[in-house]
């Protein structure tokens, strides 16, 4: 069993509390946006990944069905044909394939 400062009588909760108010909430991580893909990609490919997933979808039917196909969740097709996320490069061979069969 582990005692704490404040069961030993070292440390008073007031003190944890009044440090805590002080410090303040924790600024928030910020997800990794597009603006680094583009950097990365460039703008042309990001565009034609985001074209071969609506191309993919419309030949799988819908982006629920693709996602099953390729192994993400649906939301993650969702991202990609709106643009929002670029293909990831391990996902972009299948979705290459399901757009050429669409074709």
């Amino acid at each position: 069993m582990i005692i704490t400062d404040f069961e030993r009588g070292v440390r008073s909760p007031a003190d944890f509390i009044q440090a805590l108010a002080e410090s303040g909430p924790k600024p928030k991580r910020r997800k990794r946006g597009i603006d680094l893909a583009v950097k990365r990609l460039g703008r042309q490919e990001v565009e034609r990944r985001r074209s071969l997933v609506v191309e993919a979808a419309a030949a799988a039917g819908s982006c629920s069905l693709l996602a099953q196909q390729i192994g993400v969740n649906r939301s993650t097709v969702s991202r990609w044909a709106a643009g929002d996320v670029p293909v990831l490069d391990k996902y972009l061979d299948v979705v290459e394939q399901k757009a050429r069969a669409a074709a």
